[in-house]
């Protein structure tokens, strides 16, 4: 885990807001046709705690984010 403002020094920076988590952890997935860099908060590491794959919990991340949009459609 890094320090959201560790981050920032190192020249990372969100491409949406963090809202007001101070600390993050660094994830690399493989898309396959190379590689996405992702920003692990709470939410995410609960979810890898059922289930230890970065890959299952970004899944679970993309439906909610497609429920959430249906919401307001």
């Amino acid at each position: 885990r890094y320090s959201i403002s560790q981050l920032a020094t190192a020249g990372l920076t969100p491409q949406q807001p963090l809202g007001n988590h101070q600390q993050a952890s660094l994830l690399r997935l493989d898309v396959g046709t190379g590689y996405q860099y992702w920003y692990g908060l709470p939410n995410f590491y609960t979810i890898t705690r059922y289930n230890h794959s970065t890959h299952y919990a970004m899944a679970v991340w993309q439906l909610g984010q497609a429920v959430a949009l249906a919401r307001v459609q």
